[in-house]
């Protein structure tokens, strides 16, 4: 069983998180994809995992929650993220989409623009 994010709006350069949490016996391990390639940890992204066992069961089965952090978001960073869980029995998969505003100001007026980005698009 899987469970994501819903899909996020936000304005650069405000940060972003996004869970994935998996069951599964045994423990799943998660992976994150962004616009199908794995996700680099960097200066900017991080990854956390927190393993817990479910409470009230007797079958050993465990709970694995990845949170990804974007601490400066970008419109390059608009589109689909994809969390893959996996284990010896088999892989789940489910995925959230980002959006990202950026927030300019207008050369000529000085004033506060925010033009929507839309994953896929061009920016």
């Amino acid at each position: 069983m899987i469970n994501i994010s819903h899909d996020q709006l936000t304005v650069s350069p405000d940060p972003v998180v996004m869970f994935c949490e998996a069951t599964g016996y045994p423990h799943p391990t998660i992976a994150w994809f962004f616009n199908g390639a794995l996700v680099t940890v960097n200066e900017n992204v991080t990854i956390d995992t927190v393993v817990s066992p479910l409470e009230n069961t007797t079958l050993g089965l465990g709970r694995v929650t990845s949170y990804l952090r974007l601490s400066v978001t970008r419109p390059s960073d608009a589109g689909v993220y994809e969390c893959v869980s996996s284990n010896l029995l088999g892989r789940a998969t489910d995925r959230t989409n980002l959006t990202v505003h950026c927030e300019c100001v207008h050369m000529s007026t000085g004033a506060l623009a925010v033009p929507q980005v839309r994953s896929g698009q061009p920016v």
